[in-house]
């Protein structure tokens, strides 16, 4: 009986220990279970993050391609070593690109490479992008050059465009007036000493001098070259009344001083207009161009509005004439997959003969304006691939008046239907 007493006591003894081993294996599962749950969910997060990365990689992939596409060189199709800016279009190409455009063109005698030279210096230039009138020389782009090179330094296979390594003394020798040539008008103004000729060498000293100063924003890009502003012996041009000075500067019909243009400012309207002679239906953007000299007719017959910052718009399909056919509209289509739509920028108020009942004759009037007098207009192109333009009309800048406006002038009298500014 001892005995089996023994054995039962060692026996309970082994079960007791048991038990507790059991017990310390099942909090080390315990564990182990939820650090397994912890690296499962440290690996979901790994996961998530790492595609989060993948995306933004291949985002920021396109842009890079994207901005290697947008400084290509347009002729070769490969990153310019030597990029240059052409003006006024602001078009970035390399240099041996654009000297062998600008040598290689119509009317040039390769037999006698003199008058070649010559032909080429005195040739109107255009830019390969967009056909823009190129007067002055093409300045470095360092900018797109610093962006080549951080291409050329990551991507060793990045295609480079074949230009010579050496550094001219001057890359358009021959191609474009040399810079010192430009001071050649002062020479000029030795040949109106006459006392004869003093009314016009005021006036031709007065352009020579102060075209530099002249207001930015009154320069016209599709202006005439300067070699139509004077003859060659310095004699002023305008003795029929036609323009003196390319861009914004013209002589004056009083006292033959120069005009300079600017762009107008707001001025308040000079039409009264009752609203309720139109009826409810007629919006806020009717009855501003109505106070502002426009027609019902012509409001109904143009694409037109307006805004309190910009004033009077007019989109027009062409600004050679105010209307196109059908098919000269499918041809524009066809070219340029789209058709131009041209905004006319009119200022704030206009004035039409009473006889002038749609406005036709005014549109009319202005398109032959921007013909005829080109400085009085600023054509600005917008770069959308169909040839848009934004013109915008200029004044003079001695007829500017200021006005204390804002644009909760807009919203004045709005419940009465019955403004009287806007």
């Amino acid at each position: 009986w001892d005995n089996m007493q023994r054995e039962v006591e060692t026996l309970r003894k082994v079960v007791q220990e048991l038990q507790k081993t059991s017990k310390k294996q099942s909090k080390r599962i315990e564990e182990l279970r939820v650090h397994a749950a912890s690296q499962q969910q440290t690996i979901q997060e790994k996961d998530q993050e790492l595609t989060s990365l993948g995306d933004k990689c291949s985002k920021y992939a396109k842009h890079i391609s994207t901005v290697e596409g947008a400084i290509q060189c347009q002729i070769c199709m490969d990153l310019p070593s030597r990029p240059y800016t052409l003006a006024p279009c602001g078009h970035v190409l390399c240099l041996s690109c654009l000297q062998e455009w600008f040598k290689t063109s119509p009317g040039v005698d390769d037999e006698d490479e003199d008058e070649e030279d010559t032909g080429v210096m005195h040739r109107e230039k255009t830019c390969p992008c967009c056909r823009t009138v190129v007067k002055h020389r093409p300045c470095p782009a360092f900018m797109v050059k610093d962006v080549v090179s951080t291409f050329v330094q990551e991507k060793p296979d990045a295609q480079l465009s074949s230009s010579n390594d050496a550094t001219d003394d001057d890359p358009w020798k021959g191609i474009f007036p040399n810079s010192d040539d430009e001071g050649q008008g002062a020479q000029d103004l030795e040949d109106f000493s006459d006392d004869d000729d003093e009314d016009d060498f005021i006036g031709l000293s007065w352009v020579l001098n102060n075209r530099g100063s002249i207001p930015r924003s009154a320069w016209n890009y599709a202006s005439d070259s300067e070699d139509d502003v004077f003859s060659d012996d310095g004699e002023d041009q305008d003795e029929e009344g036609e323009d003196v000075e390319e861009g914004s500067v013209s002589e004056d019909d009083d006292y033959g001083l120069p005009i300079s243009y600017v762009e107008p400012q707001w001025e308040p309207p000079t039409v009264h207009v009752d609203s309720h002679e139109y009826g409810p239906e007629t919006d806020d953007n009717a009855l501003s161009l109505l106070r502002r000299g426009c027609t019902w007719e012509m409001v109904q017959n143009f694409t037109i509005h307006y805004s309190h910052r910009q004033g009077i718009v007019v989109s027009l399909r062409s600004i050679d004439e105010l209307y196109i056919s059908d098919d000269e509209e499918s041809d524009s289509d066809d070219e340029t997959g789209r058709e131009a739509l041209h905004q006319i920028y009119l200022g704030w108020n206009i004035h039409l003969d009473e006889d002038d009942i749609d406005g036709d004759a005014y549109m009319h009037g202005v398109l032959v304006d921007i013909k005829d007098h080109p400085e009085a207009w600023r054509l600005i192109p917008r770069y959308d691939g169909h040839g848009s333009m934004d013109v915008k009309k200029l004044v003079s800048a001695g007829s500017l008046e200021d006005y204390y406006t804002s644009d909760t002038d807009t919203h004045l009298y709005r419940e009465d239907h019955d403004m009287d500014i806007d």
